[in-house]
């Protein structure tokens, strides 16, 4: 402990004596003030923070020269704030602050969809809070309409960066139908069935398959695409059709949930 005081003559005298615990002045003894400064453990990067000292006190002296309660702060260092009450006793305190640098978060996801399509969008690094344009949360979400995304992220040290993904829309629908198949077993264009990219169609609502005089050959309903095994085999009450060419007409459901009519014509190859 440190003894201090100040003795004058004749007067009057005035003693002042300062221990770890309580302050002595003019013969009084009093508790010594508490004082435990409050701040965020760092100043996120450009960003300014409020250091505060407990409300109360006579005056308050910090290290910036500044005389207020709480002081605003943009950089990184040591602020020790001095006060005194109404007694005269002091105390103080020193709080270190540290700059770090801002969080950059990363969107990874297409450029481009089809309205309706559904796809993932992903936030590169890991951080402590993910909050999205459209409300959701969370490092992944799904989304199926083309819009600017964007997602602020939060670090453990509460700093927040910002990311933004544009996604445009993509017109029209992509459908691949062959215009010949040769169902003679060889492994290559046994079948004849649809195909798409996955993302524009979702599904064949109906095909059917008709010979030149208008009869029936095949019909399938409510089936995924790019599935052969859903198509036809080229065979009729399981017997091999005959080659040439037949008419089919399909309803297809778009990703838009739009169905549309599409028919056209095949040849079939090698057949009796």
């Amino acid at each position: 402990a440190s003894l201090g005081w100040s003795i004058g003559y004749p007067g009057g005298h005035t003693v002042v004596v300062c221990l770890p615990v309580k302050c002595y002045a003019l013969g009084n003894a009093y508790p010594l003030p508490e004082l435990a400064l409050t701040a965020p453990p760092a100043i996120c990067q450009g960003d300014s923070i409020m250091v505060e000292g407990p409300p109360g006190f006579a005056n308050y002296e910090w290290s910036t020269g500044e005389e207020t309660a709480e002081i605003v702060v943009d950089s990184a260092g040591a602020y020790m704030l001095t006060v005194t009450d109404d007694n005269g006793c002091q105390a103080e305190d020193e709080v270190m602050l540290t700059s770090v640098p801002l969080p950059l978060p990363r969107i990874v996801g297409p450029d481009s969809i089809f309205l309706g399509e559904e796809v993932s969008l992903r936030v590169l690094n890991q951080f402590v809070q993910y909050q999205w344009s459209n409300g959701a949360e969370g490092s992944l979400i799904t989304v199926d309409t083309p819009a600017v995304y964007s997602v602020t992220v939060t670090d453990e040290n509460g700093c927040t960066g910002i990311a933004e993904l544009t996604i445009a829309e993509e017109i029209g629908y992509n459908l691949y139908i062959p215009n010949a198949f040769s169902p003679n077993l060889d492994g290559v264009n046994d079948e004849f069935f649809f195909q798409s990219d996955g993302r524009s169609v979702r599904s064949v609502i109906n095909l059917q398959i008709f010979d030149r005089w208008g009869g029936l050959v095949f019909e399938n309903r409510d089936f995924p695409l790019n599935q052969a095994q859903e198509g036809w085999n080229g065979r009729v009450n399981g017997e091999a059709a005959r080659a040439g060419v037949y008419v089919w007409f399909a309803t297809v459901e778009l990703s838009t949930r739009e169905v549309i009519q599409v028919q056209g014509d095949v040849l079939l190859l090698g057949g009796r």
